[in-house]
């Protein structure tokens, strides 16, 4: 194949006395394959096949590397999660499952407190360099375009036992770098109040309802090993709210589940430090389930809380039924309209004189009632 691109690309080079399309068909047909083949100017299709070919190599190597990096990630956690877990990875056959090109999935069950852990890993879209540049530039000059990142993000679900001992609370650390776009894209977050501690190192806040919870949930000799690492952790969290903004009943009901979404490691370094990162995370959960209670006062403005936002779907979803209503009520009276428009003049007379007498007997009551 590539014998046969370098003779193409030589005789494309040369100069050739007459261009292909110039020949007579008798001309050409008195022609061998090869001084055809010689002849023929292949500068348009050695382009498309190098850029068809340039695509598909970064495809590979871009999708080949992000592979490598959840990889490296799986393997370096699951010293920790070895320990932690009798069952790792989604299946038998698939440990980490595989999206896309973008996305990977990886599995843990099989422990106290905790039903599941998920991981799920978001990757820059390297197998497409076109689309990554792209992105990259505009997100300079357009703030609704992101630049993509590297990012994990573990949600834990607790199991039944677990979650019943656990009280109603948002609570969360979240590194200020981000952490607007973290309360975009966390419902439960824009219910928090941000608050700086010395507790914390300075790139960080807590995010809590109240001061009380963090004063309950933290403790800095316990839990430092949370933000040892500021080019790592982006947030933890615990909530009994939805990620996603509820807009019905249902979706508002309590879902207690615990969050650590972090930067991608990449060097030897940061996936030590994403270990103790874990470690931290885990026993945290565990603090959480086993001793963390509030105080009455607490609960009660945790529980208003709640109720407000309950009170601001229910106002929303009347708001979606009167409008509903009243487009019953627009179509039934075009469908009325339309009905009449086909009478004749005389029983439309009569339906408009009935009309009018119900509007005044309507009339006469709202007065004799005044």
């Amino acid at each position: 194949m590539l014998a046969i691109l370098s003779l193409l690309a030589v005789a494309s080079a040369q100069q050739v006395s007459q261009p292909y399309y110039e020949h007579t068909y008798e001309e050409l047909k008195e022609m061998g394959l090869l001084q055809r083949l010689i002849t023929y100017n292949w500068k348009l299709e050695l382009v498309t096949v190098s850029f068809t070919l340039a695509y598909l190599l970064t495809h590979f190597l871009g999708a080949s590397y992000n592979a490598r990096l959840v990889s490296k990630w799986v393997s370096s956690a699951e010293e920790v999660l070895d320990k932690q877990f009798a069952s790792l990875g989604c299946s038998v056959k698939e440990k980490v499952v595989k999206d896309d090109n973008e996305h990977y999935t990886y599995f843990a069950t099989g422990r106290k407190n905790i039903e599941s852990l998920t991981v799920r890993f978001t990757l820059k879209p390297r197998h497409n360099l076109l689309l990554l540049v792209t992105e990259t530039i505009l997100s300079f000059f357009i703030s609704s375009i992101e630049k993509s990142i590297d990012s994990v993000n573990i949600i834990v679900k607790y199991s039944d036992e677990a979650e019943s001992n656990i009280d109603d609370f948002i609570w969360a650390i979240v590194n200020k770098d981000g952490m607007n776009q973290a309360r975009i894209e966390n419902y439960f977050l824009s219910l928090t109040k941000t608050s700086e501690s010395s507790k914390l190192p300075t790139e960080y806040v807590f995010m809590s309802e109240t001061a009380d919870i963090t004063e309950e949930v933290y403790n800095d000799a316990e839990n430092s090993g949370l933000t040892s690492s500021p080019t790592l952790l982006k947030y933890v969290a615990f909530t009994d709210q939805s990620i996603v903004k509820p807009t019905t009943l249902e979706e508002a009901a309590s879902s207690k589940k615990a969050i650590l979404y972090t930067n991608f490691p990449s060097t030897a370094s940061e996936l030590k430090a994403n270990q103790d990162l874990l470690t931290s995370f885990l026993s945290l959960v565990d603090n959480v389930v086993e001793n963390v209670k509030f105080r009455p006062e607490t609960l009660k403005r945790v529980k208003k809380t709640r109720e407000a936002e309950i009170q601001k779907i229910k106002k929303a979803l009347d708001e979606v039924q009167k409008e509903e209503l009243e487009s019953k009520r627009v179509e039934e009276q075009r469908k009325e309209r339309e009905r009449i428009s086909k009478l004749s003049p005389e029983e439309q007379r009569k339906i408009e004189k009935k009309r009018q007498e119900k509007k005044q007997r309507k009339q006469m009551k709202q007065q004799r009632v005044r």
